[in-house]
């Protein structure tokens, strides 16, 4: 089960909250749109994306590192949008969110979801996928002599593989910067490791 954030008495309705905040109410609530706009077309278009890499030529695109690279990508920019959908404030207001009332399944919420670890896992994984592309558009055309031997299909998914575990440890800190609290709303708390001065 989950409760709604907006079911304490701490909380105000649309109008209530438009009162409050005045005109960031609509500046809030064009950039829950905006968000979502972004994060739909990120999915439909890298899930196109994936779907010509795999299925064109019967999978032959695979056998191209610069495919396994885009390929890569494409699945990464498609879970980030997903993941627009799953972490509280992006399109679905902090308000109107659904929060875990199990204190396993809070931690783990908090902790993965809510802290935007893996909002970040997903992110740093784009970036330094991107910058491989571009490494290897530059091999093709600097070297293009030495290219093929430089650009193995072994060697990208070695990196591939290297990439995905780096991604895994690189935000990693931040998992253990959120708490929960079912008696705070919202349930998800920066812990004393964040809000303490040095």
């Amino acid at each position: 089960m989950a409760t709604p954030f907006n079911q304490t008495n701490t909380n105000h309705t649309l109008d209530d909250q438009y009162e409050v905040f005045g005109r960031d109410w609509y500046v809030k609530r064009f950039m829950h749109i905006l968000y979502g706009i972004l994060a739909t077309t990120a999915i439909i278009g890298n899930t196109l994306v994936g779907t010509v890499i795999l299925t064109t030529r019967n999978g032959r695109m695979l056998k191209s590192g610069l495919n396994l690279l885009i390929l890569s990508m494409a699945i990464m920019d498609a879970m980030t949008g997903i993941v627009m959908f799953v972490v509280p404030s992006f399109i679905v207001p902090a308000a109107n969110y659904m929060y875990p009332i199990n204190n396993i399944s809070g931690i783990l919420f908090c902790r993965i979801f809510a802290s935007q670890y893996i909002f970040f896992f997903f992110g740093f994984g784009s970036v330094f996928t991107i910058t491989a592309i571009a490494i290897e558009r530059w091999i093709a055309i600097a070297r293009p002599y030495t290219y093929r031997k430089i650009v193995t299909l072994k060697r990208t998914k070695v990196f591939l593989t290297c990439l995905w575990i780096l991604n895994i440890i690189i935000p990693l800190d931040i998992v253990f910067q959120v708490d929960f609290d079912i008696r705070k709303q919202p349930p998800c708390q920066w812990n004393k490791f964040v809000l303490q001065s040095p």
